[in-house]
């Protein structure tokens, strides 16, 4: 099992980037990582269609596994035509407050699996990877910090 995690400081309060974070309906305009959603993070499942390498996009299916409001939201699925052996991933996403205005957004991301391993190992994935979180996490600080200035 590895991890990938990234993390950022935005100058905004918890609420608004949970708001921000958790409209799904507007992933498509800036999240460069997870382009849109079907269905909602309230209902306990839905599809995501998910970065993978290059320009390349994925539909995957995925459970929320855990949600504390303003706080954290975790899911996790696996590609549904490969076993979980060869492919399984994790999203933990977790709002740290620092002070009212301010909080840490961090994307722990566990990958398992055959798949997952190798490229990892063979740095295919992990590069392109953290860039593109980092690009989400970027466009999350931007948007939040945005909305709270015109509050």
């Amino acid at each position: 099992m590895k991890q990938i995690i990234t993390k950022i400081k935005i100058h905004a309060p918890k609420e608004v980037v949970w708001k921000n974070f958790t409209d799904t309906s507007a992933y498509p305009k800036w999240n460069p990582f997870i382009k849109k959603i079907w269905g909602d993070l309230k209902s306990g499942s839905f599809w995501e269609l998910v970065y993978i390498v290059g320009p390349v996009y994925l539909p995957l299916p995925m459970k929320v596994d855990d949600k504390t409001r303003n706080k954290e939201i975790s899911w996790s699925g696996k590609v549904p035509w490969i076993v979980a052996v060869f492919s399984f991933g994790q999203h933990i996403f977790t709002i740290e407050e620092v002070s009212k205005s301010e909080v840490i957004f961090s994307h722990r991301c566990i990958l398992s699996g055959i798949f997952m391993d190798l490229g990892l190992k063979l740095s295919f994935i992990k590069e392109p990877l953290v860039k593109i979180q980092n690009q989400m996490l970027q466009e999350l600080k931007g948007i939040s910090e945005a909305a709270y200035q015109k509050s």
